[in-house]
């Protein structure tokens, strides 16, 4: 390590002197043409900006496979390199730029870069060390998300935003974990922890138990996205649990507890495995019935993951929750209560098993579409038949079945009975 130092700092020395012996005017450099994109040493950059007189930025994006005696299982990215007569500072590693390099080993990241970008390590299953500078100030969501391997994580002393403690990735003051990917079997988050940060596990496929101390009161959206083996999590204090924190995973059961206030949509969406939802008696904002989850009043269901062909929804629900249902293989055939007003983006998405869906009103909205993908009934199954009953009204604008037909995807049969 100290030598590899020691190398960059040799190379930034001759560079600032080239530097310095270059004419101040742009004249020169301006008569070589400029890429967008360059290689050196198997690392592929993209320019951002010349900047004044013999100086640029560039990113890093990308792994030359066609480099000829450079080792490109452990890399070292510099924090300045030369190429057409200007000296580049290297700022930024772009958005999955290494991704899914599944022969990179090791990285170190020098001094002067600024941001690792979202996904920039994405299942790099064979990563193991890791090494980042005090300069980095922004770590994307997804950085290190499927790196399996990678248990040692070093974080410059100086970096006054980012630490690192045991293969935890986490804030400077230890607080927050930023990335797990390393984690495996029964995991404990230690006593001083109080959030677990966006996508901290996500994809990890170790992990199988989580205990949480008292001091956790938040987890935040995604947190445990796509944990396909994590079966089970007591969620002590938790206050807070964000969008898809488990989203995918592989939870049997889950508790919540009288601490929680707040659960954005459906954090329990594609849990095929999961089929018991319980509330705690002393929870003020939820509760459960039939291994569902409602809010306290019981007018919005919130998860249905659990829900099967014999599921009976109670009647004073109101309103079907985002994803409420999203992911759901059990069930067939469901029937809406009269009260039902409101049915929110993706309540129905991928539920490939449903077949029929009736209402037994016709005083429903649907959401409003915000991108394709957001449709209530978005990518559930050609095959399905949604019921309103009868009205002169039926099918013209305002109505029901007028503003369901864009909430289904093509072959869904819309009718009345």
């Amino acid at each position: 390590m100290r030598g590899t130092l020691r190398k960059i700092i040799c190379i930034s020395v001759c560079l600032l002197m080239i530097v310095a012996s270059l004419p101040a005017t742009e004249s020169k450099a301006d008569v070589i043409p400029i890429p967008k994109n360059f290689k050196k040493h198997g690392i592929i950059y993209h320019v951002e900006k010349k900047l004044k007189g013999n100086f640029g930025e560039v990113s890093v994006i990308g792994i030359d496979d066609e480099a000829v005696g450079e080792d490109l299982n452990n890399i070292v990215i510099p924090e300045l390199l030369m190429k057409n007569q200007i000296v580049w500072n290297v700022k930024f590693i772009a958005p999955f730029a290494f991704s899914q390099r599944h022969d990179l080993k090791s990285v170190v990241i020098s001094g002067g870069i600024e941001e690792i970008g979202t996904g920039a390590f994405y299942e790099c299953t064979g990563l193991t060390d890791i090494s980042i500078s005090d300069t980095v100030n922004k770590i994307g969501t997804y950085a290190f998300s499927g790196c399996d391997k990678l248990k040692n994580i070093k974080i410059s002393e100086e970096n006054v935003n980012f630490s690192a403690t045991n293969g935890l990735l986490l804030s400077k003051d230890g607080t927050k974990i930023i990335s797990a990917p390393g984690a495996t079997g029964e995991y404990w988050i230690l006593k001083g922890i109080t959030t677990i940060g966006p996508a901290a596990f996500d994809s990890n496929a170790g992990i199988t138990d989580v205990w949480l101390s008292t001091t956790v009161t938040s987890i935040e959206e995604g947190a445990f996205y796509n944990c396909k083996n994590l079966k089970s999590i007591n969620l002590k204090k938790v206050e807070h649990i964000g969008k898809e924190a488990f989203f995918g995973s592989g939870l049997e059961s889950i508790n919540i507890p009288e601490t929680v206030s707040k659960i954005e949509d459906n954090p329990f969406a594609f849990c095929d495995s999961l089929k018991e939802i319980t509330v705690s008696k002393e929870n003020s904002k939820y509760k459960a019935f039939d291994n569902m989850l409602f809010n306290s009043s019981g007018k919005k269901l919130i998860c249905a993951t659990t829900a099967d062909n014999n599921t009976e929804f109670p009647e004073k629900v109101t309103t079907v929750g985002a994803y409420a249902f999203a992911g759901n293989k059990r069930m067939e055939e469901i029937t809406f209560p009269k009260k039902i007003k409101k049915i929110d983006e993706c309540a129905f998405m991928l539920c490939t098993s449903l077949k029929k869906v009736r209402f037994l009103s016709r005083k429903v909205d649907f959401a409003d579409i915000k991108d394709p993908g957001s449709g209530a009934f978005y990518n559930t199954t050609v095959n399905l038949i949604v019921e309103f009953p009868y009205s002169e009204d039926s099918f013209t604008e305002g109505s029901p079945e007028y503003a369901i037909k864009a909430h289904c995807p093509d072959g869904v049969l819309i009718t009345n009975y």
